[in-house]
């Protein structure tokens, strides 16, 4: 596979830009942790195949938890919003990977399930609008990461069609997705994912461990 002038690149960004998917599996076992609680294995099990806002509701019901999930979750991610602003690189030789993107005129953008908030914060923190000219989260587009609408939406922005989308993702859910969407694929791996490594690699048209590897894309 290799990029070229007609490439629109589409990065996700926990996991794919940033370690910080991290962040959001051990919130819901610290929040257990601070109300006296143990997390066995089953609740560490949901916690990490699963995302905090549907981790929450299920862990303050079994252990009759005397709070919302709701306030729960809204104080978690406050936390982690913290942890994002001391977030202190991205993900192994990305920042280079951009560089090389950008001397080639090659589009890059971000599109995230995650919030804006977030997606600030990183951005601003690396100064990734020297790389990306345009972020997008699925909320503010009104399309989830597996509909067809939302790629084809960014696609025409640049001009191009969903099959000019190379999309760089750590979830094999997105992987799996590209492929039946017709887009080509690079498949960033990520420890929470280490389960479906092979699936993923399967998937993909490249997987990598750092973007370095990267270097006969261009």
């Amino acid at each position: 596979m290799k990029l070229n002038d007609s490439s629109v690149c589409v990065f996700d960004m926990d996991g794919t830009i940033v370690d910080t998917l991290a962040f959001w599996r051990k919130a819901p076992i610290t929040y257990l942790e601070r109300k006296g609680i143990t997390p066995d294995d089953e609740d560490r099990t949901f916690i990490f195949t699963h995302m905090m806002s549907e981790s929450l509701p299920y862990l303050t019901e079994k252990y009759s938890i005397d709070e919302t999930p709701e306030k729960a979750e809204k104080m978690l991610s406050r936390e982690v919003l913290e942890k994002y602003r001391k977030t202190e690189r991205l993900k192994d030789g990305c920042l280079s990977f951009l560089q090389r993107l950008k001397e080639r005129n090659i589009p890059a953008c971000i599109y995230t399930a995650n919030e804006r908030e977030f997606l600030d914060v990183i951005i601003q923190r690396f100064s990734l609008e020297r790389f990306f000219d345009r972020a997008f989260t699925c909320t503010e587009l009104g399309y989830h990461k597996g509909e067809r609408a939302g790629f084809e939406h960014i696609a025409s922005l640049y001009g191009r069609c969903i099959e000019d989308i190379v999309l760089f993702e750590d979830s094999l859910y997105a992987i799996k997705n590209a492929r039946d969407l017709g887009m080509r694929s690079v498949a960033v791996r990520e420890e929470h994912s280490a389960h479906v490594f092979p699936e993923i690699e399967r998937n993909a048209d490249i997987m990598i461990s750092s973007y370095d590897e990267l270097a006969g894309l261009l």
